[in-house]
């Protein structure tokens, strides 16, 4: 296997976004660039210059309708679907598309999870969250630890902690949720933020709950998705939700001032060909 350079990783993802977005529009799929892809838009026209992924954001409705659908409509035998549904050892809670010439090892993954997926782009269901405060931190707060015991189970007993006490923490967690089936859990979580997006639509609060994230104040307004507009990322034109000033302020405040040298991180994707 052949180590592949960042600014070739970054032409592979370009692919895949592109591709992407063609299913969707000939599919009649709602996609928007989200989160750190969006902010790039904005602020950069392209990639965030230290960032080195691409995310996209579906309504839970056309995301579950894409996962059924892709085997169908997919007409590039390269371009890979992976999701809990097509890999029982995958255990994130949103899919990703990848390049299947491409292979891909994560950080801080236990062997038999390694080299599940190539080169990807991150896609994330919006679902629906209560409006009441309380609500809403209850169950944003559950599901992040189950986010966290699915990942234990992934990470294995590397701690994360510095201080005896978080690890002396993580080590009984760890050991706690061993017993259980990582499908077991990935199941039970599905059936959460699905049961979630349902009991709560209507509320015009929306949320990425398959990212793990444990602040519940950091939601979407729904109308702000309701329209998007097109505009430029590197070489490719990409749907942008029409309320994107008041969606990335909400998620980084003053979303036009770079952040500090020492927060330019990335993910240190280490990618091959196959």
């Amino acid at each position: 296997m052949n180590l592949i350079p960042q600014k070739d990783q970054r032409r592979i993802q370009l692919n895949l976004l592109k591709y992407f977005a063609e299913i969707c529009e000939q599919n009649h799929f709602r996609y928007y660039v989200i989160d750190g892809t969006l902010l790039g838009t904005i602020r950069h026209k392209g990639y965030i210059p230290w960032d080195d992924d691409i995310d996209v954001a579906m309504p839970r409705a056309d995301y579950d309708r894409f996962l059924k659908e892709f085997s169908r409509i997919n007409r590039d035998e390269n371009m890979k679907l992976i999701s809990r549904d097509t890999n029982p050892l995958y255990h994130l809670a949103f899919a990703k598309l990848y390049d299947g010439t491409t292979t891909l090892r994560e950080r801080r993954v236990r062997k038999k999870f390694q080299f599940l997926y190539g080169i990807y782009i991150d896609i994330f269901p919006l679902d629906s969250v209560p409006s009441d405060p309380k609500a809403r931190k209850r169950f944003v707060m559950r599901n992040y630890y189950l986010s966290k015991t699915i990942s234990m189970n992934v990470i294995g007993l590397e701690v994360p902690h510095k201080s005896w006490v978080g690890k002396a923490l993580y080590t009984t967690l760890y050991y706690l949720q061993k017993p259980f089936p990582i499908k077991q859990l990935t199941k039970l979580q599905e059936k959460w933020i699905k049961g979630c997006d349902e009991k709560n639509r209507g509320s015009g609060l929306i949320k990425e709950l398959a990212f793990q994230d444990a602040n519940a104040e950091l939601y979407f307004f729904e109308e702000d998705f309701r329209e998007c507009v097109e505009m430029p990322f590197e070489n490719l034109m990409v749907r942008v939700p029409k309320g994107y000033d008041r969606i990335l302020t909400n998620t980084y405040g003053d979303y036009m001032q770079l952040p500090p040298e020492s927060e330019r991180i990335n993910h240190g994707i280490e990618a091959y060909t196959i």
